[in-house]
């Protein structure tokens, strides 16, 4: 049954139309979310993506993603991917490295599993990695417009073209910010959906719900996230004291 519904999600991404693809110098590449949309539709909660920070420094994240199905009881791991990311590589990795590693390992643990619907590589990747990433085209493409006139309306005109770039910088870091913290909070919901009683749901609480409270308690998203928790814990509870004959 599950390879049936991995090969339905691989299927699904292959026969993507190009409209829903992004072009990039000639090849087309699906985003992050269109692949985690397919993986969910296919396995809704017996799904799970989950990633694991093994370096972070003062300069560098790496982060490994795993793509998990379950079984019954059981979890199994169907792929897994790394990405790395340095913090001075670009606007957005000096603000949250970590969310965009995260992003892109998780783009591409799911493309290990079938689910790339073209390149192996995301849009969400190789966007970043082109246009914001030190040394990309769009960085190199402002000195030729420098060197060329020393005349003053040809400078206002540089700065012109510039001047956009924060805002749109400032979309995109939220836009990956977002998409972080919905796929952390995914694997705390999928975690509790597969504990059976209250000791294991503090497992899941002190193990993943923790550390997603500490980073993201001040988004507006936070809030009911944490009230779908809540629910899913007293739910375990009440039904652990039904079974020990405890009223609730």
């Amino acid at each position: 049954m599950s390879e049936n519904k991995l090969l339905q999600a691989i299927t699904h991404m292959e026969n993507l139309p190009d409209s829903d693809k992004v072009g990039i110098k000639g090849k087309l590449y699906a985003q992050v979310t269109t692949r985690v949309v397919a993986f969910r539709k296919a396995y809704g909660d017996k799904g799970r993506i989950t990633t694991k920070i093994h370096a972070s420094t003062a300069n560098r994240v790496l982060i490994e993603a795993q793509v998990h199905i379950r079984e019954g009881d059981v979890w199994h791991l169907i792929s897994n991917d790394w990405a790395e990311e340095h913090r001075d590589d670009g606007p957005v990795n000096k603000k949250s490295a970590t969310e965009n590693c995260a992003t892109s390992a998780i783009g591409r643990a799911l493309a290990a599993a079938g689910l790339g619907g073209g390149e192996y590589a995301s849009f969400d990747e190789v966007d970043y990695a082109i246009n914001e990433k030190t040394g990309s085209s769009g960085k190199k493409q402002a000195a030729p417009v420098e060197a060329k006139a020393k005349a003053e309306p040809p400078a206002k005109k540089a700065e012109a073209k510039a001047a956009p770039l924060v805002p749109l910088a400032v979309a995109e870091d939220a836009a990956i910010a977002s998409q972080a913290f919905k796929s952390d909070a995914s694997v705390v919901i999928d975690n509790l959906a597969g504990c059976v009683t209250a000791e294991e749901a503090k497992v899941v609480i002190d193990e993943y719900y923790a550390p997603i409270k500490t980073k993201y308690a001040e988004r507006p998203d936070f809030e009911p996230f944490k009230e779908k928790v809540q629910e899913r814990i007293q739910q375990i509870t009440s039904n652990e004291n039904k079974e020990k004959g405890v009223p609730f």
